[in-house]
């Protein structure tokens, strides 16, 4: 495989680190389950970066009755800056 890739480096972030833009900034492919919905916004991604979001919540839309599927990428932001993206929502 080294023949082929340049050496890759895998982080996984276990807390909501207060540098976790800078991070995300700098990195090539980013694979977010948070859990969280929208929690990471356009501003936080290179225009480098690729995004694969399975991280899914659910959030109530019409009083009990509706729910809608979130992932963890605010998408209208993230879709303007990332090169690409997989949303859930």
């Amino acid at each position: 495989m080294q023949k082929y890739f340049p050496p890759t480096t895998v982080s996984i972030f276990p807390d909501l680190s207060k540098t976790l833009t800078k991070i995300l900034q700098t990195t090539d492919i980013i694979v977010s389950a948070l859990g969280i919905p929208l929690f990471v916004k356009g501003h936080m991604l290179s225009p480098h970066t690729a995004v694969i979001d399975p991280g899914l919540s659910y959030i109530e839309v019409d009083n009990n009755t509706k729910y809608t599927p979130l992932g963890d990428f605010e998408c209208n932001t993230a879709v303007t800056r990332c090169r690409e993206i997989s949303p859930i929502s």
